[in-house]
């Protein structure tokens, strides 16, 4: 019998997320589809009904985190409208949020899933077996660790010249900040970026996710993003003849992106 990957015990597994399927929501037209642009075929996206996922978890562990770690956040970030805040570009906006833990594991627990999985999407996550064990320990526990241990800091992404929301999922992308080797990946309105490593970034720790709940956060046009450049990039590549690996999700809608009904690119302005 397989293993859930968080308590370690025989289960049956579910067809887990890895992005909690509310962080889709803004996501989906009214046939409850989305673009998932991959640079494959000649449009360069496919069209989704629902967000990744992969067998990880069992029923237990599953409603663990959701009851856990994504209701919370579901309520205090999203529901809460705090992403709607962010809306001039370059001020460093400085947010309250309710429970530091929750808040921190929740993000650790989406990385973490991306690290077990075995999509392709999610090929660039590698935590390695230490990081994998301490976060899968510190979710069960409820425990947020240090402050600097997996430091989070997030910049703001939205249509700041038509002051709204830019909906947007993006998988982890590896990077580094403040001398850490670090996962970014927007989602929830914001990039949010983790660092990994066992010592102490005085910078990174500085602008992250304080244990108060403080967290401040740069508003960033989503056009000056790495994300919206590849996505681009892929969708103009595809049309050539010129596959680019990387993936992302947009919203799909009524409008047209080069002719294509039905899809709308997420890069707007880069026709």
């Amino acid at each position: 019998m397989p293993t859930c990957k968080l308590c370690l015990s025989e289960a049956t597994l579910r067809n887990s997320h890895i992005h909690p399927e509310f962080l889709y929501r803004d996501l989906y037209n009214d046939q409850h589809q989305l673009m998932g642009i991959n640079g494959e075929g000649h449009r360069g996206y496919a069209v989704l009904q629902k967000g990744l996922r992969d067998s990880l978890l069992g029923d237990c562990c599953e409603s663990f985190l959701n009851r856990e770690y994504e209701n919370p956040f579901l309520r205090d970030w999203i529901d809460a409208g705090v992403p709607e805040t962010f809306r001039d570009e370059g001020v460093v906006y400085s947010v309250k949020v309710p429970d530091y833990a929750r808040f921190k594991l929740f993000h650790l627990s989406i990385l973490l899933r991306a690290s077990w999985s075995g999509l392709g999407t999610y090929a660039d996550v590698s935590l390695g077996p230490k990081h994998e064990e301490r976060i899968r320990r510190m979710l069960l526990g409820g425990d947020p660790g240090k402050a600097w241990l997996y430091p989070i800091f997030g910049y703001g992404v939205a249509d700041l010249r038509g002051k709204e929301p830019w909906p947007i999922l993006s998988r982890p992308m590896v990077t580094e900040l403040g001398g850490l080797r670090t996962y970014a990946s927007i989602y929830a309105g914001v990039a949010w970026n983790i660092g990994v490593a066992s010592h102490l970034s005085r910078e990174f720790s500085t602008l992250g996710l304080q244990p108060d709940g403080t967290l401040h956060v740069i508003a960033t046009d989503f056009r000056d993003t790495v994300e919206a450049k590849l996505a681009a990039d892929n969708l103009r590549a595809a049309e050539a003849g010129r596959p680019v690996a990387a993936e992302l999700h947009g919203r799909a809608s009524r409008m047209e992106y080069r002719g294509v009904n039905g899809i709308r690119g997420i890069v707007r302005g880069h026709r």
